[in-house]
């Protein structure tokens, strides 16, 4: 016995609900008979199918789950009949926020160059003094979200800095989910607020993509700016940050 899972309708917000498809064939040479489970959210039993299959035959069902803020998985098993177990990862990444392609970027700094201060995180420093010499900003372009920092940091090594600045705009306001990857740690913030640290941890996967580690925040309508410090690692100098698309993307593709 197979089960699949395949999502119907997505939920864009908390609390509204997603509709799932399940499938199921049976692949053995006998009649199959007992019953398919479904769990969200630590939930068992969001869905109950008993069937009974002859030889090659496949059923469908559909339910409801309701959407929940972050990552969740429906599982299904069967506490009666041998069935493959099927697994769809469902995320909720909520608004309307659009990233800019342009992006600010100071470097070369080091490891040991101290974070910006608040007065750095509300505006753009016009240039950095680091060491007794003056470093200006330079604008790039970041494609899909993502940017290889390593022309502007020299290189690959670890322990390379840089601090990238990145507007971006919120339509509708409210719940706001922003994501972040880097190879290999970073510290993020929202309008001078901090949303994301990696330092102590790392990125935890790689490649790095803006789905690796995932807030929601609540933010007014219009212009907003994100301020990553980037510390690199030993295998690249790959950073990505992206919006609710973005990360549905992402998720998407895994």
């Amino acid at each position: 016995m197979r089960a699949a899972l395949r999502l119907l309708t997505p939920a864009l917000v908390a609390g509204q609900p997603g509709r799932v498809r399940l499938l199921l064939r049976n692949d053995e040479d006998t009649v199959a008979r007992g019953t398919a489970v479904a769990e969200y959210a630590g939930v068992a039993g969001v869905a109950r199918v008993e069937f009974v299959l002859q030889p090659g035959e496949i059923c469908a069902h559909e339910f409801t789950v309701i959407a929940t803020a972050g990552a969740q998985a429906v599982l299904v098993s069967s506490p009666d009949n041998w069935l493959h177990p099927a697994k769809l990862n469902m995320y909720l990444a909520e608004g309307d926020a659009s990233i800019s392609s342009s992006w600010k970027v100071f470097a070369p700094l080091t490891r040991e160059s101290p974070p910006p201060s608040r007065d750095e995180l509300l505006r753009v420093p016009e240039r950095l003094i680091v060491d007794g010499s003056e470093i200006a900003a330079v604008v790039v372009n970041a494609k899909n979200g993502k940017l290889d920092l390593a022309p502007l940091l020299g290189g690959t090594a670890v322990g390379r800095t840089a601090w990238a600045y990145i507007p971006f705009k919120v339509k509708t306001g409210g719940k706001t989910t922003l994501g972040f990857g880097a190879d290999w740690w970073l510290q993020a913030w929202v309008d001078a607020e901090p949303v994301c640290d990696t330092m102590a941890t790392g990125n935890g996967s790689l490649p790095p993509s803006a789905a690796d580690h995932v807030v929601t925040i609540d933010l007014a309508p219009g212009e907003h700016r994100i301020v990553v410090r980037f510390v690199s690692g030993s295998m690249g100098s790959l950073l990505a940050v992206g919006g609710p698309e973005d990360i549905r993307r992402q998720w998407e593709a895994r």
